[in-house]
């Protein structure tokens, strides 16, 4: 696969952050890992190639606004000191994505990653649809 794609910005909903506008370099290296985690994940890359861009994975830019802010919070809520601080590595937000997706962290269930009409990579429960 290609190398990912860290370019563009996400729009953030008003309140989100004290920054509306969020680019790749505005993560932290534990952020930074888990989004890659999760937009590499074999599922959405699928759908994406199938209804979105055939050319392209998906990348930063392509995260719904909601879908960044609850990667935010999440990153955030499970290890403070590694969402805000450079010294953990991506590989730790990375493992992160990948045991909550299997059910290991009891306090963050699984996610539902899926497009929206726009093509967005949006973010629910599993249990939401």
């Amino acid at each position: 696969m290609a190398d990912f794609d860290t370019s563009g910005y996400v729009w953030q909903p008003p309140g989100a952050k004290s920054i509306y506008k969020v680019r790749w370099e505005d993560l932290s290296p534990f952020e930074q890992g888990y989004v890659q985690a999760l937009l590499r994940g074999v599922d959405l890359v699928g759908q994406w190639l199938d209804t979105v861009d055939p050319y392209r994975a998906p990348g930063f830019s392509d995260l719904a606004p909601e879908a960044l802010a609850m990667i935010l919070r999440d990153c955030e809520a499970r290890a403070p000191a590694y969402a805000a601080s450079m010294r953990y590595p991506p590989s730790a937000g990375r493992s992160f994505w990948r045991v909550r997706q299997h059910g290991h962290v009891p306090t963050f269930p699984p996610l539902r990653v899926f497009l929206n009409d726009a093509g967005k990579v949006c973010l629910a429960s599993s249990g939401d649809r």
